[in-house]
């Protein structure tokens, strides 16, 4: 049983099997079921019809049949166990997924029946078959969610039983001794870790007391600490974590973060390995676009993604940390980028290019000498209405007048990167106040 459930938690390779193949664990969630070899002839005696051996294939392969068949259930039951494995990390796509229903509901059903498939040119959404987690008990984002409330409704811990509290593991991911006080970003370890079903996630950084340890995203037990798996990152992985995209019915979920240098990478949490089809080998180059004519390739180094980016639909958002310095240090621009491609999909520019709303608010050519407006906070999202709420920090003081988008909170539309409203927090910033802490 434990092999099994680990498809969820450890992915395909906790079978022993190529990822890709498919794969239907459907006896996963009765406890009383036990793994059987696949080689017990249960599949002989399984009644004839379309699907069986879509329905051998994909179940036979880790155990018996004959156990996934044990028990009669209603065709939505099936269609739960269906869309319940395939969300703990079955690769079954949408046709395999259609047919192997249709199967069981018309050969184990409590009230056989056939199950009409929807016609093919029907409008309805792509089934999501790697459904977020909800709950209680998840935590799948930085700040417990979009809406950035870093609130949990549990209630086993409480004013009273708070003293009691004692450690049930430690992990060390190696980074040493260090002395106390800022290390720089480098280094900081100031992670919120996801919790996504039964799976911590975790970013680690590197060491100043230990040159050689690469930074990781690490896939860990939350029961015992034990590490499930660890992807080393060849370039360091900055700031405050990680986020997390459920998946789709043709791609696997993934890991989103930035490193130094600009980039962003994804990672396959079915595999622990770089994504496919994401970028080059799994990453992206977030400072394409942001080097011009005023801000050179040599500014790189000034610039990373240093906080979980935010995730909404297909789309993950991104802000940036350059510094506030004068030119040719680079902006805060606001962008959101395909999860599936890393391509770029819109691009919010936090000082106003020319032709752009609020441009003429900058005399002359005054936009040229400002940089920064960056989004130093994670971002607040409402899944609902699709509205992004960011906040931004100051510009470098050299530009006269009202420097619109500079310590404010943008409303922007996250499915098109287009300004809804703005409001000025602080006004012509000379005292670096910027607005560190996401909208609530």
């Amino acid at each position: 049983m434990r092999r099994i459930v680990n498809v969820g938690r450890y992915g395909l390779q906790a079978l022993s099997l190529p990822f890709g193949l498919p794969l239907l664990v459907t006896a996963a969630l009765s406890s009383s079921f036990a793994q059987v070899p696949a080689s017990d002839n249960a599949a002989a005696n399984l009644p004839s019809g379309p699907g069986r051996d879509v329905f051998v294939q994909a179940c036979s392969k880790c155990h018996s049949v004959g156990t996934s068949t044990g028990k009669r259930r209603t065709p939505q039951e099936w269609r739960a166990v269906i869309q319940e494995m395939i969300g703990r990390g079955a690769q079954i796509d949408s046709s395999q997924a259609a047919t192997i229903q249709e199967y069981l509901v018309a050969n184990f059903s409590v009230s056989p029946s056939p199950l009409t498939a929807a016609p093919a040119d029907t409008n309805e959404p792509t089934p999501v078959f790697y459904q977020r987690p909800t709950g209680p008990n998840q935590w799948p984002a930085y700040g417990g969610g979009n809406a950035n409330q870093n609130y949990s409704p549990l209630t086993q811990i409480t004013p009273q039983n708070v003293s009691g509290l004692k450690q049930a593991w430690v992990y060390h991911y190696g980074a040493g001794q260090i002395q106390e006080g800022d290390q720089g970003i480098d280094y900081r370890f100031e992670i919120t870790p996801l919790l996504i079903g039964d799976v911590m996630y975790i970013s680690t950084p590197c060491s100043p007391a230990k040159p050689d340890l690469k930074s990781s995203i690490t896939a860990l037990e939350p029961e015992t600490g034990k590490v499930i798996w660890k992807w080393e990152s060849p370039l360091n992985i900055h700031g405050r974590g990680i986020a997390y995209w459920p998946g789709d019915a043709k791609t696997a979920p993934r890991l989103i973060f930035g490193t130094d240098g600009g980039l962003i990478m994804a990672i396959d949490v079915t595999t622990g390995k770089p994504a496919k089809g994401f970028g080059r080998g799994g990453q992206i180059d977030a400072y394409v676009g942001v080097s011009d004519e005023i801000v050179g390739e040599s500014r790189r180094s000034t610039y990373t993604v240093p906080n979980p980016v935010t995730i909404y639909k297909d789309l993950f958002i991104t802000g940036a940390r350059p510094t506030e310095l004068g030119p040719p240090e680079p902006r805060g621009d606001i962008r959101a980028w395909d999860v599936h491609t890393g391509r770029l999909v819109w691009d919010f520019h936090t000082v106003p290019q020319p032709g752009e709303p609020n441009h003429e608010k900058y005399a002359g050519d005054q936009w040229r000498e400002v940089s920064g407006a960056n989004v130093w906070s994670t971002m607040t999202l409402d899944d609902q209405t699709g509205m992004l709420y960011a906040p931004t920090g100051d510009l470098n003081s050299y530009a006269a007048g009202p420097q619109p988008y500079a310590n404010c909170l943008l409303a922007i539309d996250a499915n098109t990167g287009t300004l809804k409203w703005y409001r000025q927090i602080t006004h012509h910033d000379i005292w670096d106040w910027d607005s560190p802490t996401p909208a609530v």
